[in-house]
């Protein structure tokens, strides 16, 4: 188990995945309270991106069912408004392939 976690380790430090994922996270907030601006929910009016403080959660290797020849990295941060830092409010997840393409993302708010 080891070997699959340095591996994991090694590819996730290589293709630097935690910042690649701050960075699509950032973008993300940003996209979504512009295309929310008059829908935003109420806790999350006049807020921003730089509002918010994204940790670092956790990285998973997957393997599809279907295919065992190719994974997917999917890093997890959580997302904390900096005025309420104890309370992780939603995550943002990023799903890079083995050539660190970018396959998935998503933002969620609890």
């Amino acid at each position: 188990m080891q070997n699959i976690t340095n591996i994991l380790l090694e590819f996730s430090i290589k293709n630097n995945l935690w910042a690649l994922s701050k960075k699509e996270a950032i973008a993300s907030l940003d996209k979504y309270f512009e295309e929310t601006k008059s829908e935003t929910l109420f806790k999350f009016r006049g807020l921003n991106s730089k509002d918010f403080i994204l940790d670092e959660k956790s990285q998973e290797l997957i393997f599809w069912q279907s295919d065992h020849e190719t994974f997917i990295i999917k890093t997890t941060l959580s997302l904390f408004v900096r005025s309420s830092p104890k309370f992780e409010i939603g995550e943002y997840s990023l799903e890079v392939g083995e050539n660190a393409e970018i396959e998935d993302s998503w933002l969620y708010f609890h």
